[in-house]
């Protein structure tokens, strides 16, 4: 059972390896091509989470919504920026080659962490609701990964018929952009507070 960790901060990832070593994840954080947290754009590090793990099966990837990618500040969210690529990218282009990369880690089970909460993320940037997306749990620290049931999240794969879903989730970030949430998408703003309890 592997787990893949994007994070540049390294005394907290040394931390956090520890735990999931000591939860049974084994191995942690071995990548087929090493992050490169300077250049490397989100598209680039969802290639590089598929090409570490080709079948998809058995992986639990965490990823820190604040991560600091290039000359990006904490507080655009590159983290969950990756995730809208894992989930939502059917092949990456690979550099230097017009050929492309299927992508096979696109249903794996996903962990969010972040000093904020969920709800803070989202008011910031509405548009990010792919956090919400099935298969996706969120960790607010300093909660301890030792106290989660990493083996139950394992089984919280994306499910089949789960794209229907996305289109869903993009309705209301349209709606969301306008300045509507309430009101006449109170609907949607329903949907995203059932969402968040069936992520519990």
């Amino acid at each position: 059972m592997q787990a893949l960790i994007v994070d540049n901060n390294e005394s907290f990832v040394s931390v956090l390896k520890e735990e999931l070593t000591s939860a049974g994840l084994c191995p942690v954080n071995e990548w087929s091509e090493a992050i490169d947290y300077l250049t490397d754009t989100p598209s680039d590090i969802g290639r590089k989470i598929s090409q570490t793990h080709q079948n998809g099966n058995g992986l639990i990837l965490l990823i820190n919504a604040d991560l600091k990618l290039g000359e990006r500040r904490r507080q655009a969210q590159m983290g969950i920026e990756i995730l809208k690529y894992q989930r939502l990218s059917q092949d990456f282009y690979l550099k230097d080659n017009l050929a492309t990369l299927q992508n096979r880690a696109r249903d794996v089970a996903c962990v969010v962490y972040s000093v904020q909460s969920a709800e803070q993320l989202l008011a910031a940037k509405p548009e990010n609701l792919v956090l919400l997306s099935p298969g996706t749990r969120f960790v607010r620290l300093p909660n301890s990964f030792r106290e989660i049931d990493l083996e139950r999240w394992l089984k919280l794969r994306r499910p089949e018929g789960a794209v229907p879903i996305f289109a869903s989730i993009l309705v209301c970030r349209m709606i969301g952009m306008t300045g509507r949430i309430g009101g006449a998408s109170g609907s949607c703003a329903r949907s995203i507070s059932e969402w968040r309890e069936k992520q519990r």
